[in-house]
């Protein structure tokens, strides 16, 4: 039977258990920066298609009688 990690891990000698903790620590911490970025741009994009949805007489073209062509 394996032992928990934890055990495992104080187990080590300390010149690996640190390098170890140090890239744990650190692959947590790019995810929770790389999860964030992704939320942000999920928020962006969401709120810029919905402002473009609802107000969409903001992109309408201008057309009057002289520019016209056609019946």
């Amino acid at each position: 039977m394996q032992k928990p990690i934890i055990e495992r891990l104080s187990s080590y000698p300390y010149l690996i258990r640190e390098p170890l903790m140090f890239t744990l620590k650190r692959n947590i911490i790019i995810t929770i920066i790389a999860i964030t970025v992704l939320i942000a741009t999920a928020t962006t994009l969401i709120i810029i298609n919905i402002s473009a949805i609802s107000d969409p007489y903001n992109n309408e073209l201008g057309l009057d009688k002289s520019t016209f062509v056609g019946q």
